[in-house]
């Protein structure tokens, strides 16, 4: 089982219950990397805004040549369903 495999399922099988509101926004902002190294991007170092406030992340894909291909501005919600869905902003 390769390491994001395990990440993904150690994420899947992790009790809520007594989670506060701050800790279930990390794992759902933990799923959300995992699912977006697992499609090949990487993510851009990024400092905080004060209260945790603003996006979640900015992820690049580079193509073969190592010119960015890609660039994605990920907002993470906390699902207790175990759901995540993907939802395309107009630019």
């Amino acid at each position: 089982m390769s390491d994001l495999a395990r990440q993904r399922a150690d994420l899947r099988r992790t009790d809520t219950t007594d989670f506060s509101t701050s800790q279930k926004g990390s794992l759902g902002e933990a799923r959300t990397a995992i699912t977006m190294q697992k499609a090949g991007f990487e993510e851009l170092p990024a400092t905080r805004l004060p209260r945790n406030n603003g996006f979640d992340g900015v992820w690049l894909k580079r193509d073969a040549s190592g010119n960015v291909s890609d660039i994605v501005i990920t907002e993470s919600k906390f699902s207790s369903t175990g759901s995540a869905s993907l939802t395309q902003t107009k630019t």
